[in-house]
C-alpha cells in the first residue's frame, strides 16, 4: 500500500472541483477545502471527514484571530490586572490541530526541494586535502 493514499489528483486545468464538504464551512475553511480537493484526490470517508474538521478548525482559528485583533492581545481580568487574551490559546490550539490533521492526511509529504547543498558541489572539506604527502598510508 502506498505511503500517501491521497495522491495528487489530475491536472488542475479543467479538473473536477472534488467532493463538497459534509458540513457548511466559513470562507477561510472553504478556501482550504477547495485548494486541497483540487490538488489531492481525497475520496475516502475518513479523509473527507478529517479535512472537513481541519477546515472548521481554520474557520475557528480565524474567528479567534479577528476577535484578538479587535480586543487586543492583552485584556483586563475581573480584578483589573492585565493578562493574555484567552483566545490566543484557543487560536493556537486550532492551528496546531490543523497542522496535525494535514500531517495525518499525508498531504504535506511532498518536499519542494531538498535541504542542504546540491550534490556535486566542490565546496567543503575533503579528506585528501589534509593528508600529508610525506606520511605513509596507515591502511
Amino acid at each position: 500500500m502506498p505511503k500517501n493514499p491521497h495522491s495528487p489528483g489530475p491536472s488542475l486545468v479543467g479538473s473536477d472541483p472534488g467532493p463538497a464538504p459534509p458540513r457548511p464551512l466559513g470562507p477561510h475553511g472553504r478556501a482550504v477545502w477547495n485548494r486541497v480537493t483540487a490538488a489531492y484526490a481525497i475520496a475516502d470517508v475518513g479523509g473527507i471527514e478529517l479535512l472537513c474538521l481541519a477546515c472548521q478548525a481554520i474557520d475557528r482559528a480565524e474567528s479567534c484571530r479577528e476577535a484578538i485583533d479587535r480586543d487586543g492581545e492583552m485584556v483586563r481580568g475581573s480584578a483589573g490586572a492585565w493578562r493574555a487574551n484567552p483566545l490566543l490559546r484557543d487560536e493556537l490550539a486550532n492551528r496546531a490541530y490543523v497542522a496535525r490533521t494535514i500531517d495525518r492526511l499525508g498531504i504535506n509529504s511532498a518536499a519542494l526541494k531538498r535541504a542542504g547543498r546540491p550534490p556535486g558541489t566542490s565546496a567543503g572539506w575533503r579528506p585528501q586535502d589534509y593528508i600529508d604527502a610525506d606520511e605513509p598510508n596507515a591502511n
